[in-house]
Order: structure tokens, then sequence, then C-alpha cells
């Protein structure tokens, strides 16, 4: 499953995936196409989000699970 920049929240992000299969180690691959469930990490400045992204249908569904702020220091 490829998750393009195409949407207006996502076009500032930087995009990396790792899968659930290995919680205690993040294999991190840019923009790479993995055939199962995601969890992506976006981050941008201060924020980061990570997100669910999977197929539903023909579309790609993505929620929310947590969200953080990094300190600036």
């Amino acid at each position: 499953m490829y998750v393009y920049q195409k949407s207006s929240l996502l076009t500032s992000f930087s995009i990396f995936y790792y899968t659930k299969k290995l919680p205690s180690l993040l294999i991190c691959k840019k923009y790479s196409k993995i055939y199962c469930r995601l969890l992506t990490l976006f981050f941008q400045s201060s924020i980061i989000a990570l997100i669910e992204i999977f197929s539903k249908g023909k579309y790609h569904v993505y929620k929310i699970k947590t969200y953080l702020y990094r300190s600036s220091s």
C-alpha cells in the first residue's frame, strides 16, 4: 500500500513507517511499500503524531493514535 502526501493535512510532514510486528524495535522505512497495517510517525518542528493508516475498501483510512510535543531545547 502506498501512502501519498495528497491531503492538505499531510502535505508538510515527513513520513516514516514502521510495522506493528516489531513494537520494541522501530524499523523506519521512508516512503516504502508495506502490505500490512502501518503505524506512521509524522513529525514537524515540535509536533509528533502517531497515525495508523489502513485500507478500508478502496479508500485509505487514518486515525490518530497519540500525539506529543518535543521540547525545543
